[in-house]
């Protein structure tokens, strides 16, 4: 399975998307407190070069992380205009990652929310930490990421789904 890895020199290869899923999936939400159905959608998102901010002997590495980018769920289908994540991931020696952060979206309405997330290599999970208007409430939102599709122009898709009822 790829993996992100960091060579003797400190360069960055990028065998696999490092993280791309986002604030979409609390889109599926409905309004004014009432419970949605289960959400899942896709991200297309892209990644800034990975920064090292500290580096073992042995090869492992931390790095600060960032993308940006849009959201679209399947279930129900509703889109995000812009998002941004960021987060610290740390590659061992023996080239497995995991790592945590936070994603920000705003809304087609202006409606803001913020989620953690934390994994691994083969994804991880999402959980709701603040928003605002529709995504005021949603303390029991959450669910799981996954690795989708990278291409060589930078872009990446990500696969996610969970609870976005309140």
């Amino acid at each position: 399975m790829p993996t992100l890895s960091v060579d003797p020199e400190g360069e960055h290869v990028m065998k696999r998307p490092i993280y791309g899923f986002g604030l979409a999936v609390l889109t599926g939400l409905a309004a004014n407190g009432v419970a949605a159905e289960p959400c899942e959608g896709v991200n297309a998102r892209r990644s800034a070069k990975p920064v090292v901010v500290h580096k073992d002997a042995d090869g492992s590495a931390t790095m600060l992380l960032s993308s940006t980018g849009s959201s679209t769920t399947t279930r129900p289908v509703t889109s995000v205009r812009w998002q941004s994540c960021s987060g610290l991931w740390t590659v061992d020696a023996d080239k497995t990652g995991s790592g945590s952060g936070h994603c920000y979206s705003v809304d087609g309405d202006g409606d803001r929310w913020t989620i953690s997330w934390e994994g691994g290599d083969d994804g991880g999970t999402w959980a709701h930490q603040s928003g605002t208007g529709k995504y005021a409430n949603l303390s029991a939102a959450k669910g799981t990421w996954a690795y989708g599709e990278r291409f060589p122009d930078g872009l990446s898709l990500t696969t996610w789904s969970g609870d976005c009822g309140v």
